[in-house]
């Protein structure tokens, strides 16, 4: 199967294998158009050009009309696939994010991302940034949170999400931002995740590589 651009001209040729009568060839590109030139004495005609609109997979056909005849190439069919243009930077398709995880305070990540049983976090998530490239659209940003994180509070926007959680029980947990965009292939992902760790209540809470405790 052949390949083509969105947007981006194609260039196809058809030629008689025998002869070059008067006539004209067509050119059907399997999107509705078609294309038709006279053929030459040569039996070549200077190359069809074509501008796929759609994203798709398109079959095209070439007919030659000879003295009120028209013969179809049904033996050469050429299939081809329109794809979307390649983005030239990652930054043109993803939205630029910004998020804050908070939870009283200070250590490692600017805060330490470990609580205990009864405390609760807050989280946010906001695009700095929209997709630039076309028929890239960015979905408003949601949360997932493994099993036993409980949300309490926050709200969501179109380009941001807030939240409050708290956890019943000791454990790893994590939360992630899920920002989905919409390509012209189905949907990729600019995803988030905080992981914390919540402790039983009175049990100390350390950092390996920081000075001190978080109690």
């Amino acid at each position: 199967m052949g390949s083509v651009v969105q947007g981006l001209s194609f260039p196809a040729f058809l030629w008689l294998s025998a002869g070059a009568p008067p006539g004209n060839f067509t050119l059907y590109w399997g999107d509705g158009t078609t294309s038709t030139q006279m053929i030459n004495q040569s039996g070549v005609t200077p190359p069809f050009t074509h501008v796929f609109s759609d994203l798709g997979t398109f079959v095209l056909l070439g007919a030659a009309t000879i003295r009120n005849y028209t013969y179809f190439g049904n033996t050469t069919l050429v299939p081809l696939r329109a794809g979307p243009p390649v983005p030239p930077s990652i930054s043109q398709i993803y939205p630029g994010l910004s998020a804050t995880f908070t939870n009283g305070s200070s250590g490692v990540f600017d805060y330490n991302p470990w609580i205990h049983v009864g405390q609760s976090i807050n989280l946010s998530a906001v695009y700095t940034s929209l997709p630039t490239f076309p028929g890239y659209d960015p979905r408003p940003p949601t949360l997932q949170a493994s099993p036993g994180a409980v949300r309490t509070g926050g709200s969501n926007t179109s380009v941001s999400v807030t939240a409050t959680y708290s956890f019943a029980s000791p454990g790893m947990y994590w939360i992630t931002m899920v920002g989905a965009i919409s390509d012209p292939w189905g949907t990729i992902y600019q995803n988030y995740t905080w992981s914390v760790y919540v402790g039983a209540a009175g049990v100390p809470l350390g950092c390996g590589g920081c000075e001190g405790t978080y109690s």
